[in-house]
């Protein structure tokens, strides 16, 4: 029997861990309590600061279900980035509660993570060029979904003002303040480290090089961009770049002068056991 991750909505029987992201799996799926209208057989993914996450069955597809927190959160207004999906229906229940309704995804960014530096770079360039990591709306991994090999977020749900724990987020933001030009450079940052290591930038996030010292270029542009004081964050051009120069690596110059020192070195330690084994052989020392 096959049941759905509740982080990257893989379909899997493969238990206890996902296939995909390699999440643990719960042994099943218990049914959900909300009811929504046009939508059979609703299980309960998974409830976080952002409200309840259901799969379900609605005309007979599958369908994947957010269902709002409690009344009394104040939202924020944002535009969705271009490459958005808008969901099939949205509506409020009897309390006022608000639901949205998409198709169940098959492919998920949560499904795409611990990726090399140089794949993972390439990935996130696709959903940074394409509107996703650089505007306001504050998503949870498996909203960014892959749609005819073109990689878009799941829209129409409301945005808290104060995001929820387990979004990639700013520690500006936890406090009320609006996004702005530098939480969204946090923001591009932390979904670089989580492709690339799957993991929240929280407390001392594990470098990108995986390097405990001498951090590599990649690790200091990105830790750069995730200081905790947004005045000293890079602009987002100046993360872009450095961020680009990093995961491409040494220029070809370094490469061969790195390759030559490596070269020359050898020829000196051959030449050095060389003379050393003429020397006791040609004195006779052994």
């Amino acid at each position: 029997m096959k049941i759905i991750c509740p982080f990257c909505l893989t379909r899997t029987a493969e238990v206890p861990r996902c296939p995909a992201c390699h999440a643990f799996l719960p042994s099943s799926l218990r049914e959900a309590k909300e009811r929504i209208p046009g939508c059979t057989e609703l299980a309960q993914l998974r409830r976080d600061g952002a409200g309840a996450w259901l799969a379900g069955r609605r005309g007979g597809a599958d369908v994947l279900v957010w269902v709002g927190p409690p009344q009394g959160i104040e939202t924020l207004e944002v535009s969705p980035p271009e490459n958005a999906v808008a969901p099939l229906e949205s509506g409020k229940l009897e309390d006022g509660t608000p639901w949205c309704i998409w198709e169940m995804p098959e492919r998920t960014l949560a499904a795409h993570t611990r990726m090399n530096p140089s794949d993972g770079y390439a990935l996130w360039r696709e959903l940074y060029e394409a509107g996703i990591l650089n505007s306001d709306f504050e998503w949870y991994p498996f909203e960014i979904v892959q749609v005819q090999e073109k990689w878009k977020a799941l829209s129409g749900r409301p945005v808290p003002l104060v995001p929820p724990a387990g979004t990639l987020h700013a520690p500006e933001r936890l406090s009320g303040a609006r996004p702005s030009r530098k939480s969204r450079v946090f923001t591009a940052a932390a979904w670089f480290l989580y492709i690339v290591s799957g993991q929240h930038p929280m407390g001392i996030p594990t470098p990108v090089s995986w390097r405990k010292i001498n951090l590599a270029p990649i690790d200091e542009a990105v830790f750069e961009a995730l200081r905790t004081e947004p005045s000293r964050r890079p602009a987002e051009a100046d993360f872009v770049k450095s961020l680009e120069r990093a995961a491409a690596g040494p220029p070809l110059a370094q490469w061969l002068t790195g390759g030559l020192l490596w070269v020359l070195g050898a020829v000196v330690l051959t030449l050095w056991a060389a003379g050393v084994v003429w020397v006791v052989t040609h004195f006779d020392l052994l």
